[in-house]
């Protein structure tokens, strides 16, 4: 069974864990040497995510497959995403599982649970 909850600040180290493990897992072949390591100390570090998820604006989402971590999502509110003065536009920033859990059901049960 998936389940998904929105993270907050006390969820920093599963975070760090899970974007760095998640994001190496789906991405890593797309990378020369060093860059993987380069891009995750650039993106997924501890400070950058403290920072995101103290931002208002930003929202993470973890996903749990038999109670295990599985994936997580990044939504920016507000991204302006229709123009100059749009109000309340989201735009899916990261979306980005584990191997063993497959995007297609991953993104279907994460999209049904945003539109309630």
């Amino acid at each position: 069974m998936i389940t998904i909850r929105k993270a907050d600040k006390n969820d920093l180290e599963l975070l760090f864990d899970l974007s760095r493990q998640s994001y190496a897992e789906a991405f890593a072949n797309h990378w020369n040497e060093g860059g993987l390591a380069w891009y995750l100390n650039k993106v997924y570090n501890k400070q950058s995510l403290a920072s995101d998820l103290e931002n208002h604006g930003i929202s993470y989402f973890i996903a749990f497959y038999d109670e295990a971590p599985a994936g997580f999502m990044k939504i920016k509110i507000d991204s302006n995403l229709l123009g100059e003065g749009a109000k309340q536009d989201w735009r899916l920033r990261k979306f980005i599982s584990k191997n063993h859990i497959r995007e297609k059901v991953w993104a279907r049960c994460c999209s049904k649970w945003l539109l309630k």
